[in-house]
């Protein structure tokens, strides 16, 4: 199921808040830990981000020498 803006509000929220327990409209999310809440954002706003075509884009770029 994807994230919604208002879900992802919420989680910031609880954690500013210092609470592990988050509730979205009819359901209730309670967390083991502030760390785990924290990687459940962040993986959700990068899935946001992917859905609305806002995701980063990585680009390598390699050189090479011969020494000389």
């Amino acid at each position: 199921m994807p994230y919604t803006v208002e879900q992802i509000a919420a989680m910031k929220n609880a954690l500013a808040s210092g609470v592990l327990r988050v509730r979205f409209a009819d359901r209730e999310m309670e967390y083991r830990s502030f760390k785990e809440m924290q990687a459940i954002i962040d993986t959700a706003e990068a899935e946001l981000a992917e859905q609305s075509g806002a995701a980063p884009s990585r680009q390598i770029h390699v050189s090479t020498s011969k020494g000389l």
